[in-house]
């Protein structure tokens, strides 16, 4: 009664509702029947109120909750979010119709988009910390890693950093993680998540002395030592890890950027991989 009143406030329902009614309802067979849609001004008139979507949603919602029900919302600002039991419908064919280009997207956008709460960014923190509690001493004990700190004006320091973000940081994170791993809503048996992220791990493991070999000739021999190969396999293994935690592209670009500024610019990076700074 109460919807009744608050939806057909004249008592008064538009005729093409109420003679589809038995259609939308399923109760009457909608092949032998002929849907009527009757687009009037008389009948936006009749249901000014419905026409009004947020509107008579928070009308309803309220007279349902005054009854006493219990509703239950499917939010939007939920889509990709914790909620697993929700399983939006993609609002575009590219985003959901186009084998493996839909899904490649959707990561995509997802890991850019949904940023990180103080949660996640704590977890990459102690992440990061552990990559360095176990690097940091193998490379310095090997020789690998040694302390030689190079000098560069502001300027060039501050460009050097946006490019080693953009690259190898960035593009390297967005293809051999984001692209490759599932995304963490993504109702994956663990085993299927855990053979991914080994063909991730080699993947990112065998492109630097393939690089070395094309791309960048600068790193070879460099990027060729089983040192630099280990360490390069444990920094994929911890990025991958933040990965299917936090689902963000930049909590593990941030991890990536750390390790390779810090190697760069202070643990003699630059010079093994005779660059000029």
């Amino acid at each position: 009664d109460r919807l009744q009143e608050a939806l057909a406030p004249k008592g008064v329902s538009r005729p093409d509702w109420q003679q589809n009614a038995k259609i939308l309802a399923g109760i009457k067979d909608p092949a032998n029947s002929r849907f009527l849609r009757q687009e009037t001004l008389a009948n936006a008139l009749l249901s000014w109120q419905s026409m009004l979507p947020r509107v008579s949603h928070d009308v309803m919602s309220q007279i349902l909750l005054e009854q006493g029900a219990t509703l239950w919302f499917l939010r939007t600002n939920q889509v990709g979010g914790t909620m697993r039991e929700i399983l939006p419908l993609a609002p575009t064919n590219l985003f959901g119709e186009v084998p493996i280009l839909s899904h490649t997207l959707r990561r995509i956008f997802a890991s850019m988009i949904l940023l990180p709460d103080r949660r996640d960014w704590g977890i990459t923190v102690l992440l990061l910390l552990g990559y360095g509690a176990i690097a940091v001493p193998i490379g310095l004990t090997s020789g690998f890693l040694q302390w030689r700190p190079i000098e560069q004006k502001p300027v060039q320091v501050a460009k050097t950093l946006v490019f080693l973000f953009l690259c190898p940081t960035l593009l390297e994170e967005l293809v051999f993680r984001v692209i490759l791993l599932p995304y963490p809503d993504e109702l994956n048996a663990p085993a299927i998540t855990f053979g991914w992220a080994m063909l991730s791990l080699t993947l990112f493991v065998l492109y630097h002395p393939i690089n070395a070999l094309t791309l960048y000739k600068a790193g070879n021999p460099t990027l060729f030592q089983p040192i630099f190969l280990g360490l390069t396999a444990l920094l994929g293994l911890t990025c991958t890890i933040a990965y299917l935690v936090t689902g963000s592209l930049w909590t593990i670009s941030f991890i990536h950027w750390v390790v390779v500024v810090i190697w760069l610019f202070c643990l003699s990076g630059w010079v093994k991989l005779n660059t000029t700074p």
